[in-house]
């Protein structure tokens, strides 16, 4: 008996009588409806004339569509935009290019899920079109094939290979007076011979093999120069494995694994590849749903040898790798040393092992060596962190980059500013360039800065100069350059305070970045500080700006549904609500203090108001049994175990909004004990513990709920304190104090920010209903401390948590947008509803 075949989702746009209009309207495009029965394929590309790397996307186009006929299915061409690195670099117009990555992969998703094609083929070139369109296609989790168009051969320029990386050195060294004008226009004319992305081990084709290795790109696919006329072959291949993929259900999340990533990590490793490869690979594992962390790339990279002579680096260019033999002998060697997993599976149902099999070295070459004769015994990759990078910060260090430098800050607060100060000769060896507020949102957009870089290099300061932004570097960049420094500059990371003349030490092998400045003096510097003004007020970037999340995390602008019951798995579904709808509809909450009591009631009535929902508690198994009731009432929630004293705990609270839901709206800081005593029998741990907890706690969780706030320039942050801390009560000499900082804190930090668009109010609940209260009663005195309690309430009986839920609720809504600094009593159902 025949397998049944695939469903088809283009059969729901195309088949059946009330699906005429559809077919009429595709028949006037010069489709049959024998093309409309078939499997439809999308072939997507990004042809171009602002650049090179895009312009043979066209012509691979229509081979694609040979390959697809061919094995069976329907092509239809889609396109998307492009931005060049290398025309824009050192302009305003660098900004759009990370923008470019996240609008090119939803350009993507929009026009897949709109036309609902069975399968695609995404042809990719210059930078950012390649890690965007792994990320639509394992958002979107369809058969496809990723097919990238190829490098440029390199230039020749006395007697000498050389490639775009060149020609930006030699800017710098004509500045210095080290190249003539007519050596300068000589460079320029022969450095970029035809079409192809640029020729070095750079970002572009550090990504294309990062793709082969993910399973995502055929093995070898990557490897043929623009110009030759594999190409074609390739492409038609690409078409048919798209068809093949459709019928064998070969999805992107088959085929996306942690080993994957691994694999990934560590090719680019061995080749010295791109920075940018950090940015990228999190983002699409973000998209997969694939746990990946900025530490994993400092770990895999440690532990792997460079094993490629290929330039920024090396001396070898792209085209040399090809024909060394290519992807599959770099891969071939790495799996033979049992450094990346030969087991993982590929788009062509063969795994990686049997693809790499097929390598052919050529007999002599001198590109890929072996592990066990490597070109340097440890990875480019470097994770630094420290005082200046909390987050982290990503450097590409092989053996040519001294591995200690301390220096003066020359600090400038854009690009372009540090640029003249370069070719101005007002950089002098043994300093430390400093590029701020061009991270995701200072930028916004973190451009990259190969200008600088290579003005550096070309003035010959590379081996005397350091430089250290919150932006990003091309692959063609090398010297002593650390990037991606987070927090950025804009959200009031540390870079932010620094000035010039503080003492910066760059350590490799201690993995450190940190300035020479007096820890309280940093604070006051911070207190100090305030946000810039945002470059954009509206449009495409200031969208931009307002989504994007840090660069530790990938830089990525996506919102996503995390069920708590789904492992902790990326939902496979879109930010569609399915009609829940409410006052805090669409908002990121965070909610402390969850597993029981008011902040259960507060996350249900948060859940019911729409809300986006990460709740803590450092109770596992009852927050647990929440979440997992939430999700299952349709709730967006993610669940994360902690305990609100402890710093790290409650900064990763508010990572996850930020890395779930790109951003922080609402924070409820509702953790708490209550040890209930007199004085003479309270002792000093329950002291120590009510005020970790109820007052330390809430200031943590302020405190970062602020950060992630305050770029956005708006936010509610509703503090539980309680009757007991306005007024005294009997029996609450540790609880009562501990609850009057909480309200004291509210006031303070609503002055403080009241002019920064976050609101900071707080309700102060008496006695309340929660399970403790209910259990009174089996307690010796129980029975009369409530009814004590019922006689001094205004409504004549105790109130519940569903009554405070309300309070808070709209506190933390925009109903309330007029209202901080407000302390809500909340007692006995009094203003409740």
């Amino acid at each position: 008996m025949n397998a049944l075949p695939p469903p088809r989702r283009s059969r729901r746009l195309y088949a059946g009588p009330d699906r005429a209009p559809a077919r009429a309207q595709m028949r006037a495009v010069g489709f049959t409806e024998e093309d409309l029965d078939r499997p439809v394929i999308a072939v997507a590309h990004s042809w171009t004339e602002t650049m090179p790397c895009n312009h043979t996307h066209r012509m691979l186009a229509e081979e694609v569509k040979k390959g697809v006929r061919a094995a069976g299915g329907t092509p239809m061409e889609i396109n998307t935009v492009a931005v060049s690195d290398v025309v824009t670099m050192g302009t305003e117009g660098m900004r759009t290019s990370l923008v470019s990555r996240d609008l090119i992969a939803d350009s993507l998703e929009l026009v897949t899920r709109g036309h609902m094609f069975d399968a695609m083929v995404t042809i990719v070139g210059c930078d950012k079109t390649i890690p965007a369109a792994a990320m639509a296609h394992a958002r979107l989790d369809i058969p496809g094939v990723i097919l990238y168009s190829g490098a440029m051969a390199p230039g020749r320029f006395d007697g000498r290979d050389v490639t775009l990386a060149e020609v930006f050195e030699a800017v710098g060294a004509h500045a210095a007076g080290r190249m003539s004008d007519c050596d300068l226009a000589r460079l320029e004319r022969r450095a970029c011979p035809g079409a192809g992305t640029c020729g070095g081990q750079y970002t572009a084709n550090t990504m294309a093999m990062a793709l082969e290795f993910l399973g995502l790109s055929p093995m070898g696919s990557a490897g043929p120069p623009a110009a030759d006329t594999r190409r074609r072959e390739w492409a038609v291949r690409a078409g048919r494995l798209a068809v093949e993929a459709w019928a064998a259900g070969r999805t992107p999340s088959t085929l996306l694994s942690p080993a994957a990533f691994r694999n990934a990590i560590v090719a680019g490793a061995a080749t010295a590849g791109s920075t940018n490869l950090v940015l990228h690979l999190l983002a699409i594992a973000r998209e997969a749903g694939v746990p990946l962390d900025l530490a994993d790339f400092d770990t895999y990279s440690a532990s792997t040898p460079v094993i490629t002579d290929l330039k920024p680096f090396g001396r070898r260019t792209a085209v040399d790798l090809d024909r060394a033999g290519g992807t599959a002998l770099v891969a071939r060697r790495l799996i033979e040393a049992g450094r990346v997993d030969g087991d993982t599976p590929t788009v062509t149902g063969r795994t990686l092992g049997e693809e790499a099999e097929d390598a052919e070295e050529e007999p002599g070459q001198d590109v890929v060596a072996t592990v066990e004769r490597p070109l340097s015994p440890h990875g480019a990759l470097l994770v630094l962190r420290g005082p200046l990078a909390p987050e982290g910060a990503v450097v590409k260090a092989t053996a040519h980059v001294r591995p200690v430098h301390t220096g003066p800050a020359r600090v400038f607060d854009c690009e372009e500013d540090a640029m003249a100060a370069v070719q101005g000769g007002a950089i002098r060896p043994g300093d430390v360039v400093v590029i701020r507020y061009e991270g995701p949102r200072g930028g916004p957009g973190m451009r990259e800065m190969l200008g600088v870089t290579a003005a550096i290099v070309g003035r010959g300061l590379g081996e005397s100069v350091a430089l250290v932004t919150d932006g990003r570097f091309s692959g063609a960049t090398r010297g002593l350059m650390v990037g991606h420094l987070a927090p950025e500059a804009a959200v009031g990371g540390p870079i932010a305070h620094l000035r010039d003349g503080d003492v910066i030490t760059v350590d490799l092998p201690a993995r450190t970045i940190r300035a020479g400045v007096p820890e309280e003096e940093l604070a006051a510097r911070a207190a100090d500080w305030r946000p810039p003004e945002p470059r954009y007020r509206h449009g495409v970037m200031a969208k931009y700006q307002s989504l994007v999340g840090s660069a530790a995390r990938g830089a990525v602008t996506a919102v996503d549904v995390l069920g708590a019951a789904d492992g902790g798995r990326r939902a496979r579904m879109s930010t569609d609500r399915g009609g829940r709808g409410g006052r805090l509809a669409g908002k990121a909450c965070l909610i402390t203090g969850a597993a029981q009591g008011i902040g259960e009631a507060t996350a249900d009535r948060f859940a019911r108001e729409g809300a986006l929902l990460v709740v803590t508690d450092r109770d596992a198994p009852a927050l647990e049994k929440t979440a997992a009731r939430l999700a299952g009432e349709g709730a967006e929630v993610v669940a994360v175990t902690g305990d609100v004293s402890v710093p790290e705990d409650t900064r990763a609270m508010v990572d996850a909004a930020l890395d779930r839901f790109g951003r922080l709206d609402v924070l409820v800081a509702n953790a708490g004990v209550i040890p209930l005593h007199d004085i003479t029998e309270a002792t000093v741990e329950d002291w120590d513990e009510v005020m970790a907890v109820d007052g330390k706690g809430m200031f943590l969780a302020c405190k970062y709920a602020i950060e992630a706030m305050a770029p956005r320039g708006s936010g509610a942050i509703v503090c539980l304190s309680s009757i007991s801390g306005l007024a005294g009560q009997r029996g609450q000499s540790t609880y009562g104090p501990a609850k009057f900082v909480a309200s004291g804190l509210t006031l303070h930090l609503a002055v403080e920010w009241a002019d920064r668009g976050i609101r900071v109010n707080a309700v102060a609940p008496g006695t309340i209903r929660t399970e403790r209260v209910r259990r009174l009663p089996e307690e010796p005195g129980g029975p009369e401390y409530l009814a004590a309690m019922e006689r001094m309430h205004p409504m004549g009986r105790i109130g519940e948590p569903e009554e405070v839920a309300a309070a808070i609720c709209f506190l933390a809504s925009d109903d309330a947008s007029f209202i901080t600094g407000a302390v809500l009593p909340v007692d006995g159902g009094y203003l409740a509803q």
